[in-house]
């Protein structure tokens, strides 16, 4: 039997730099032991690849993280529902997710992506050349950390003088996708500077809507502003979540993909020669890394309603998912198997 403790100890594990560069040990131990079960935190972390698709298409899981126990019991002693303001879609529930996510892809088109080809391939070609004289490289430090960066301020808009804080900032709110807290329960070092961060960010990004409202430019943000559905368009604040969302996601993710790539071939040199052979390849080295050693290793889901995964069943079951909401389902242990 799994206790508490027990779980919360291996939990914890992940967190571990020292496990950061191979985890699976890690989830071999998670998986062996079936769904852990937090009734304290209100958690249950699933592993198993039926559990885990269970989980994702449950017509009761939610994004929505205002649903959760821990957050209402947050309102209902006086705290704000949403304190940094609206979350970007990925963190909402339909009707929300789906009239944002047609009003953004109204302006993320794929055109958009594609005009910036020639700048992105300057700016590796840039990074590779500052330190071909050396004769060596960081991967993270070097290319992965801020080539993403630089490629979302070319998306919108963002001045190049201000890209170094641009960058500080978003460097500090990629490490609240950590699941720190619900782990452990308390705050992470540095969760004031990063509360800072985000404020400063907020109110960046809105200084940019302000421009571009007045000087409209070949940009996302003038897209966002300008994208509209059935005569629905995006608030100032869903433009600035969007931003945030583009900027925290989309930087962290392409920042684990490329070290995560890199990694793998260095393990497996005859992979790393094969594509060194045939540049064709990259597609499927892409593709196969985001399988084999995915960028995102855990995904968060909320119980919005009684819900029955496995043997963890809802009202009258075990308190971790049952009688209140569960604040987290935590599942998707990569290296699950049907």
């Amino acid at each position: 039997m799994t206790t508490t403790a027990d779980s919360q100890a291996l939990l914890v594990q992940l967190l571990d730099p020292s496990n950061r560069a191979d985890p699976y040990p890690v989830y071999e131990q998670i998986r062996e032991r079936g769904p852990l079960r937090m009734p304290e935190a209100h958690l249950t972390v699933f592993s198993s690849f039926a559990d885990c698709d269970d989980v994702l298409r449950h017509p009761s899981s939610a994004s929505d993280r205002t649903k959760s126990t821990m957050a209402q019991r947050a309102v209902a002693d006086g705290g704000e529902e949403r304190p940094v303001g609206p979350p970007g879609f990925l963190f909402l529930d339909p009707p929300d997710h789906t009239r944002l996510r047609k009003l953004v892809s109204k302006a993320f088109v794929p055109k958009v992506v594609k005009a910036l080809e020639p700048d992105i391939a300057a700016m590796v070609d840039g990074l590779l050349d500052d330190v071909a004289p050396a004769g060596h490289f960081d991967v993270i430090a070097d290319l992965a950390h801020p080539l993403p960066v630089a490629v979302i301020c070319r998306l919108l808009g963002v001045p190049l003088e201000d890209e170094p804080k641009f960058s500080h900032a978003s460097a500090l709110l990629a490490q609240a996708l950590d699941p720190f807290t619900t782990f452990t329960g308390n705050l992470p070092d540095g969760f004031d500077e990063r509360m800072t961060a985000g404020l400063w960010l907020r109110e960046y990004v809105h200084g940019l809507i302000d421009q571009r409202r007045t000087g409209p430019r070949d940009d996302l943000i003038s897209g966002l502003i300008a994208a509209e559905e059935g005569g629905d368009q995006l608030t100032e604040d869903e433009i600035v979540a969007t931003c945030n969302l583009l900027l925290i996601a989309g930087h962290e993710t392409t920042v684990n993909l490329i070290a995560n790539a890199i990694l793998a071939m260095l393990r497996h040199p005859t992979q790393w020669t094969a594509l060194a052979a045939d540049r064709s390849r990259v597609s499927a080295v892409i593709e196969e890394t985001m399988r084999y050693d995915p960028p995102v290793q855990l995904v968060g889901r909320i119980a919005g309603d009684d819900m029955t995964i496995g043997d963890v069943a809802g009202a009258g079951g075990p308190p971790a998912c049952g009688g209140e909401r569960s604040d987290w389902g935590m599942s998707q242990c990569p290296g699950a198997t049907p």
